[in-house]
């Protein structure tokens, strides 16, 4: 997951127009990985720090409900493995 520090350097090199790329080889990530969160949080014109941070606290917010806990085939499969 990306830092609050990462996302600045991502906002701040794309105000200065530069690539997946080249922003991918300063932060030490894979040019995919900055690709993925710019488009997820408003695209180049619209990415902005603050909302990238409270997207990514929501998202990762728990308790989410485990796979395993929901009622369903692979719960009842790994039931039945476990016995």
């Amino acid at each position: 997951m990306l830092g609050f520090d990462e996302r600045e350097t991502i906002s701040r090199e794309l105000r200065a127009g530069r690539s997946f790329r080249f922003i991918g080889r300063v932060l030490g990530r894979h040019h995919s990985v900055v690709a993925r969160e710019v488009a997820r949080n408003g695209g180049r014109v619209a990415y902005r720090v603050w909302v990238a941070r409270k997207r990514a606290r929501v998202m990762r917010a728990r308790p989410k409900p485990r796979k395993l806990e929901r009622a369903g085939r692979l719960r009842d499969y790994v039931v039945a493995g476990l016995n």
